[in-house]
């Protein structure tokens, strides 16, 4: 299985279509100490919500 990379929010190509990277960047700046650690792996929350699924926890 290959490994997926780690994209950070806030640079990401999808922010502007992807609604979890927005909730989650909604009040953070490039400053913040949180800022790369708001992400997912190979756009995987973006591809989950065109998708029509959500991201399982569990």
């Amino acid at each position: 299985m290959p490994v997926k990379k780690w994209i950070i929010c806030g640079q990401c190509k999808y922010i502007n279509e992807c609604k979890a990277g927005q909730n989650k960047m909604r009040e953070i700046n490039s400053e913040s100490p949180v800022y790369n650690e708001l992400g997912c792996y190979g756009y995987e929350q973006y591809f989950l919500q065109i998708d029509g699924r959500q991201l399982k926890l569990f």
